[in-house]
């Protein structure tokens, strides 16, 4: 804090091993640390049980041509219940240690609403990226990998969603997300 950090990002599922994901005790632990110091604690909100879960059923396919493409089992196997799940679970703890928080790159329209209803009674906020107000799965299977992004781009209803809390002026942020 003192060398000008300005947050805390922290993971609930990750692919990387030089950031590796917080599981519930440990995302509590860091919010508690990370609210003391005032700053924002910023969160990848998927859960990584439901993930990881659905990933095993669909990997097999994958990987001997089944019959689905790649890009319906990458999306399917991260469904939008994934972000809603692990934002239930970052609110609650949120609400329990008074940590802000700020969830990054919210594809789900249903979470977004949760979000955008939670931040008018605490120091919860968000973003979306412009991938998300754009593109759906469909424009996915049209456009290949430059689209794979976690989480994956959602329906047309989550873009829909997405955009009527960024009219509506729930949504305070729309971000890049190159990491």
């Amino acid at each position: 804090v003192e060398c000008g950090v300005l947050g805390f990002k922290a993971y609930t599922i990750s692919g990387m091993e030089s950031y590796p994901r917080l599981d519930r005790w440990q995302l509590y632990r860091a919010a508690q640390s990370v609210e003391a110091t005032g700053l924002p604690l910023l969160l990848h909100a998927e859960d990584h049980e439901l993930i990881t879960g659905l990933s095993g059923e669909m990997g097999l396919y994958g990987k001997t041509g089944g019959p689905e493409p790649e890009f319906r089992l990458y999306c399917r196997s991260r469904p939008a219940l994934a972000e809603i799940l692990a934002v239930e679970d970052a609110v609650r703890i949120a609400e329990e240690t008074g940590v802000s928080l700020h969830i990054v790159h919210v594809g789900s329209g249903k979470a977004a609403e949760i979000l955008a209803r939670e931040g008018k009674t605490s120091r919860i906020t968000f973003e979306t990226a412009p991938h998300y107000l754009e593109f759906t799965e469909e424009d996915f299977g049209r456009y290949g990998s430059e689209l794979k992004t976690a989480p994956p781009v959602k329906s047309e209803r989550d873009r829909e969603r997405l955009w009527r809390t960024l009219v509506e002026g729930e949504l305070p942020f729309v971000a890049s997300d190159h990491a």
